[in-house]
């Protein structure tokens, strides 16, 4: 493996096994989440007709 990848290993590593860490991964994988549900609903078609855009 490129060195970067055992360095991001590393990283992570630490970030979940350091006592407290598992705070910090959590909160990590929560904001995570919650940008791939913001960004699903950002391209997500809208529910109702009346909400979509008049189309010229």
């Amino acid at each position: 493996m490129a060195r970067t990848n055992w360095r991001r290993i590393g990283i992570v590593a630490t970030i979940l096994l350091v006592p407290g860490g598992f705070v910090f991964g959590a909160s990590m994988l929560a904001r995570q989440r919650q940008k791939r549900t913001e960004e699903a609903a950002a391209n997500a078609p809208p529910e109702n007709a009346s909400e979509a855009p008049p189309k010229v």
